[in-house]
């Protein structure tokens, strides 16, 4: 019975030790990179559980021979008489070692690729979907920056490269367009199956495709996109395929995610940074792990102040209004109290437009928003959704003339200084009056000269979005605008730049430049390249400038710098920004000389920088596009730089901007100016009145102008030193401004600023006389007449009717009236 048991015994581990050994299993061979696209291919092999030819012999074998040996083990086993067992221990056999668990089921046909970053695998959902003898291939879709050193072979194929991933952003974009978000990056991947002479082969059937991130990922416009957004907008991660048909033409872009028979799932970081990528596939061509970020719309409304004939009105506020989900604006609430002008009404596009009071956006966000003009309560002008997102509103002014009432003068022999005048309510039936006043360049009897070099971005952007137009616009109003001063001479010369530059006119006048501009179109496949454009501006003032003149050169682009100079010709990544593209714009920038340099962007954002640059040489690049053409126009040689006026993504506020360069540029500093303030005889000062003397700074900065106190002197009216013949010693943070003083029986102040003090520039002067009331006959003419009929400075407090001035007593009968005016 031992001999027995013991001989079946080591049958069995005989048997097992055959199974064992005959096992096999197959795998992918190891890959390979096969050229500089790190493009790699990947035999395909027979799956562990189907036996080679030899492999079944054996194991057919070694089957058949168990099963001969069983029958007769049983015989011998039935024949053996049945022994009592003795009461000794039984012999003791080893277990053989603990056996793994159950194997995974191992894959039908599997290819894999591998790079630095990624692992890519393929699966065979069923067997034979991989089609016999095929290969992998996988070549990420990456910009490559084409330089003088490639040879022609690898220009071609970086080119080529290149162009497939444009036209996979494109494609991308395309259908944003009509989904509620934007794109915010992609990684993308061509993939497919090659047979032994090269040729792209389809999987037979299904086939899922594996990503493996060996470091998570995040393209750099999507992890700026998650660093900027703001609580309405959230970003998401999705496969994206590009379908094709039997051309090779994409027929459809297809959301994977959000298709379940793709059974696509994409696992990330808190940041949105991917580690792996599923999905199931029957056809091949490019994927991509795409970042999509909410597009959420902001509206925006450009303001422009207008006299009736649409000349443009000094004013203080800001000139845009924006408006997101569930808002509304009435424009009566962006009105500004302007010297000698009333408020007319408001108009959508042009001031013969039709006539607008409110905005209102509906409670959508992204691109499901929408905004509607009205003209009253319910009378709908015009509704502006995703497409559309700006529009110009002109406030429309009326001039008017002053009554008899006292108003500030200014006394100057050649410049005319800007003023204001405005009044201020305080408690009670107290007001305070107040005068500004600073200065602009020029006189008629010797003209300002400026000589301007324009230099334009006429990359192919510049056709997206009205830029284009808008930019001409806004150059049109810059040179009407001087062209209608008596006190400024103006010669222009134009410059243009795409992936080249040209200087496209002599000094000239605005005239031609303008005529120029209305026949010029912008070229497809045009980059941009900030160094050829500053070389040839540099050019343009090498020669025909006059002596006497102002050298202003104002820059206008859209986008980051793409291209640099290549001896004759060009080089650079074409759609991002290299090292050596941002410094050779910084060292042409540092080649030219002018007195002023005023760069303006229309959309700036972020920079999209040249991935295979080295990680220190994309350090060295700024993140901001603004800060980008900040630091080019810092480089220039200029007596003054401005600060980066960055416009909306239309350029739709390009022509107030233009309009206030031309404002700018004429300040002029003025010498032995004097200020006079006369109160009427409607108005009377009280107890407490006092005279208050301010200087303050104005600085615009975003499209934002903000106003800083530089000190201020108060003097009681009471003053000796001021009402005397000489006047009071004027001392405002510690500088000599001249003397003032106060006539009572003309109620007239006077402010002699000194003939050696030269008005500052973005310098504002105040006169504030406090407390002051209306007088008792004013309030009696009121209550005899039921009317005003002189008219006071329209820069007064006002009602919402337009009546400009103050109530009477509160006991009074005329209290009830409309305000009327007393300065």
């Amino acid at each position: 019975m031992k001999s027995n048991t013991k001989k079946r015994l080591i049958a069995f581990m005989l048997c097992m030790v055959l199974v064992l050994s005959s096992a096999t299993s197959a795998f992918a061979d190891e890959p390979q990179n096969t050229d500089s696209q790190s493009q790699t291919e990947a035999v395909a092999e027979p799956a562990a559980d189907e036996a080679t030819g030899d492999e079944a012999a054996v194991n057919s074998s070694e089957q058949q021979q168990q099963e001969e040996q069983q029958p007769e083990q049983q015989q011998q086993e039935e024949q053996q008489p049945e022994q009592q067992q003795p009461e000794t221990e039984a012999p003791t056999v080893e277990a053989p070692a603990e056996q793994p668990a159950a194997e995974e089921a191992q894959p039908i046909q599997q290819l894999t690729y591998e790079d630095d970053n990624v692992k890519i695998t393929v699966d065979a959902v069923e067997s034979g979907n991989i089609p016999e003898g095929a290969t992998l291939s996988v070549t990420p879709v990456i910009k490559q920056e084409i330089t003088d050193s490639m040879s022609d072979e690898e220009k071609a194929k970086a080119e080529e490269l290149n162009d497939q991933y444009d036209h996979t952003e494109k494609k991308l974009n395309e259908k944003a367009e009509n989904e509620t978000y934007d794109i915010a990056g992609f990684l993308a991947y061509d993939i497919t199956f090659v047979d032994a002479d090269g040729n792209k082969m389809e999987p037979n059937g299904n086939v899922k495709i594996s990503m493996d991130y060996k470091k998570t990922e995040i393209p750099e416009e999507a992890k700026k996109a998650l660093e900027e957004k703001n609580d309405e907008q959230n970003l998401d991660v999705t496969v994206m395929h590009l379908e094709e048909d039997e051309q090779g033409e994409v027929k459809e872009v297809v959301d994977m995610v959000a298709d379940e028979t793709k059974e696509a799932t994409v696992e990330t970081t808190e940041t949105k940074e991917v580690e792996k990528a599923a999905f199931v596939t029957n056809s091949f061509s490019t994927f991509t792990i795409t970042w999509k970020k909410d597009s959420a719309t902001y509206f925006k409304l450009t303001l422009h102040h207008v006299d009736e004939k649409g000349n443009e009105l000094p004013t203080t506020l800001s000139s845009d209004a924006t408006l997101n989900y569930n808002s509304d604006i009435s424009f009566s609430d962006y009105v500004e109290i302007i010297d000698n002008y009333d408020y007319k009404y408001a108009k959508v596009d042009k001031i013969s437009g039709k006539t607008v009071t409110s905005a209102v956006t509906n409670g959508s966000s992204g691109k499901r928003a929408k905004l509607t003009l009205y003209n009253g309560k319910d009378n709908k002008i015009e509704t502006l959704s995703y497409s559309t997102t700006t529009k110009n509103i002109y406030l429309v002014y009326t001039a008017k003339s002053t009554g008899s009432t006292g108003s500030g003068t200014i006394e100057d022999t050649a410049p005319q200084l800007s003023h204001q005048k405005y009044i201020k309510k305080k408690d009670g039936n107290n007001y305070d009056l107040t005068l500004n006043v600073s200065s602009k360049k020029g006189t008629t009897s010797s003209k300002k000269k400026f000589d301007i070099v324009l230099i334009m971005d006429t990359s192919t952007s510049m056709s997206n979005n009205n830029k284009w137009r808008n930019s001409k616009t806004a150059v049109n109003k810059l040179i009407d605008t001087l062209s209608s001063q008596t006190t400024v001479d103006v010669n222009y010369r134009l410059v243009t730049f795409g992936t080249t530059a040209q200087i496209q006119t002599n000094w000239t006048t605005g005239e031609t430049v303008k005529s120029t501009l209305s026949n010029y179109s912008i070229k497809e496949d045009q980059g941009t390249n900030y160094e050829d454009g500053l070389v040839k501006t540099k050019e343009a003032l090498s020669s025909g400038t006059r002596a006497d003149a102002e050298k202003i050169i104002v820059f206008l682009t859209d986008g980051q710098p793409t291209f640099y100079k290549s001896g004759t010709s060009y080089a650079g990544p074409g759609s991002s920004t290299s090292y050596r593209v941002y410094q050779h714009a910084l060292d042409a920038a540092a080649k030219l000389k002018c007195d002023r340099i005023i760069p303006v962007g229309i959309g700036l954002k972020s920079v999209e920088k040249y991935s295979y640059d080295s990680y220190s040489d994309q350090q060295k690049v700024p993140d901001s596009a603004t800060v980008l053409l900040q630091n080019v126009a810092n480089k220039v040689n200029a007596t003054t730089k401005d600060t980066v006026f960055n416009s909306d993504s239309s350029g739709s506020n390009l022509s107030t901007k233009f309009s206030e360069i031309a404002a700018d540029i004429q300040k002029f500093p003025c010498k032995n100016v004097t200020i006079k303030d006369t109160l009427s005889e409607y108005v009377e000062t009280t107890a407490n009145t006092k005279l208050q003397l301010r200087m303050v700074k104005k600085t615009t900065a975003n499209d934002h102008d903000t106003y800083e106190n530089q000190g201020k002197q108060e003097i009681p009216l009471t003053d000796e030193d001021l009402i005397s013949t000489n006047g009071k010693a004027v001392s405002i943070n510690e500088k000599n401004l001249g003397t003032v003083k106060y006539d009572s029986a003309k109620k007239q102040v006077t402010w002699s600023l000194g003939e050696n003090y030269e008005l500052k520039d973005d310098i504002y002067y105040y006169i504030t006389i406090t407390d002051v009331k209306p007088t008792t006959s004013a309030e009696e003419k009121y209550k005899t007449d039921k009317a005003y009929t002189n008219t006071g400075d329209s820069n007064t407090d006002a009602s919402a009717d337009g009546n400009y001035g103050t109530m009477g007593n509160a006991n009074d009968s005329s209290s009830g009236k409309k305000r009327f005016p007393f300065q």
